[in-house]
């Protein structure tokens, strides 16, 4: 179905089910740092922070879906059953067109009655309503036809075939009308939402020029796409480096998780990295020889933990033998 209204396109992702979380952590962040940004930009005020929570808070209030349009659904299913009868009056027409005509005519004749449109008209509604009126116009002019034998089309029949058009016309009128509220009502919780993702999008902007001394954490926080992978529990990874006790990287170490989800062995220089991991505490258990060092951390969606473990390896002893000693000897003997 066509329709004059254009949808409006969401400028944030994550849709509706993570925008209202991701998009309250920045504003609660903002809020708590609204002196440091003040200093940046005067438009960074308490009341500023107060007024872009209000605009979330109605944006979250608005009506999102058809669902959430009275109505609609019952629409929808009066609109079905209407089009059925259209439908099933064209299929009375087709017995009366193959009673009236020979069959080397049929296909000729149901052409000029609508029979493209029928099998269109089973997944669109304007379709339906075409094939209404083409089988209409085609009983107009061939009425007589229809009729001869006084066994075929019964008098009655035209009416029957305009009450179920002019009823599915009426069904699709108030179904299109239910549609152009649910676009609406969309397109204005939208239009809603994307003036707080503007707003955050210019946060995120301001707050990397307030913490530009900061480490990339802090500034990081700010960011609508940092927030929804937090919302989403997205992954987090988990990297680092095993060395001895005096600072160099221990390769073949084994890391395992206590949950035994995640692995890794440490390369050449002791490097290791685990990534897709969940968000969340867990425990990685750090194995070389007899020696074991267990490491509790949380891990932060989008973010990744970097460590350096420290573990003790023996040191083996080393004996110098002095070769000249034995010739020496050989000698003095």
């Amino acid at each position: 179905m066509n329709n004059s209204t254009n949808s409006e396109k969401a400028k944030y992702q994550g849709g509706l089910k993570y925008f209202y979380g991701a998009g309250g952590e920045v504003i609660n962040l903002l809020g708590e740092n609204v002196n440091k940004f003040s200093a940046h930009r005067a438009v960074y005020t308490t009341a500023y922070v107060d007024d872009l929570k209000a605009k979330l808070a109605a944006a979250l209030a608005m009506p999102a879906t058809a669902k959430e349009i009275a109505g609609r659904a019952v629409l929808r299913l009066m609109l079905k059953t209407e089009a059925i009868r259209v439908r099933d009056k064209f299929q009375s027409l087709k017995t009366y067109v193959e009673s009236a005509w020979v069959e080397s005519e049929w296909d000729q004749q149901l052409k000029k009655a609508g029979s493209a449109n029928y099998v269109k008209s089973q997944v669109k509604w304007g379709a339906t309503q075409l094939l209404g009126v083409e089988a209409l116009e085609f009983i107009g002019q061939n009425k007589t036809k229809l009729q001869a034998g006084g066994e075929n089309m019964p008098d009655t029949f035209e009416t029957e075939f305009q009450d179920a058009v002019k009823d599915f016309e009426t069904a699709y009128k108030r179904f299109k009308g239910a549609n152009s509220v649910k676009l609406s009502v969309k397109n204005a919780k939208i239009k809603a939402n994307n003036a707080v993702y503007d707003a955050l999008v210019i946060i995120s902007r301001d707050a990397a020029v307030v913490f530009k001394r900061s480490k990339d954490e802090m500034r990081k926080q700010f960011s609508y796409s940092y927030q929804l992978a937090v919302a989403k529990g997205g992954a987090a990874s988990f990297k680092g480096t095993a060395v001895d006790q005096f600072g160099n990287g221990i390769p073949d170490v084994v890391i395992t998780s206590s949950n035994q989800k995640y692995s890794a062995v440490t390369d050449s220089k002791g490097y290791f990295r685990i990534t897709k991991a969940k968000a969340g505490p867990v425990t990685f258990i750090f194995t070389f020889g007899d020696e074991t060092v267990e490491l509790p951390v949380t891990l932060k969606a989008g973010t990744a933990k970097t460590v350096t473990v420290t573990m003790n390896v023996a040191v083996e002893e080393v004996v110098n033998i002095d070769a000249s000693a034995p010739a020496a000897e050989e000698a003095a003997a």
